[in-house]
């Protein structure tokens, strides 16, 4: 068999939760061609699911000294650093997922013709829109740091899904709440 073919059939292997096995598949096509960065990622995203981090992230960083441009392999550590609370080296890879054209779609990546705030310049008398790119409970969870965003002297217009609305409509430090399609209200 060829080297996809055994990545291949790991993959099927994991999408089946079956990571002991996937990882015999992704070691036997990484045999075959050891610079095989989507098979070591690929082997990296098992070993995490098996919460092996250190393993996963020795994957990681041997698929991206490869191909420092694989951005799936950049996204899947960022998870693997932040399920191990690593914040302060996982958040800054998870931008990566912009990158990927894979992921970009999944969560639903918008452009503005503004910049995006990374948290280094001020918003003291500017303007941001905060939208949620992940489901509800993502929205509910982090919900609570609008307020902090707000404090820094900004005038907060936060989307929220339509379902949503009516819960969010206390939030403080919410200028303006918004809904997908333009269903707006301000307090």
């Amino acid at each position: 068999m060829s080297h996809e073919a055994w990545s291949n059939k790991g993959v099927s292997l994991q999408e089946l939760r079956r990571y002991e096995e996937a990882l015999i598949h992704f070691d036997k096509a990484i045999g075959l061609k050891s610079n095989y960065y989507e098979a070591l990622t690929n082997k990296a995203v098992a070993l995490q699911e098996l919460k092996r981090f250190d393993e996963a992230l020795a994957c990681y960083d041997k698929a991206l000294s490869i191909n420092p441009e694989y951005h799936e392999a950049t996204w899947n550590k960022s998870l693997s650093l932040l399920l191990q609370g690593d914040f302060e080296n996982g958040l800054p890879l998870y931008e990566s997922r912009w990158k990927s054209d894979k992921r970009s779609v999944s969560a639903g990546k918008r452009t503005f013709d503004k910049p995006t705030w990374l948290g280094i310049e001020s918003l003291k008398d500017k303007t941001i829109l905060i939208y949620g790119e992940q489901g509800f409970g993502d929205y509910i969870q982090f919900c609570r740091y609008v307020q902090l965003v707000a404090d820094l002297g900004a005038r907060v217009v936060l989307e929220v899904p339509l379902p949503l609305v009516g819960l969010m409509r206390s939030l403080k430090g919410v200028a303006q709440l918004v809904a997908p399609g333009g269903c707006a209200s301000s307090f």
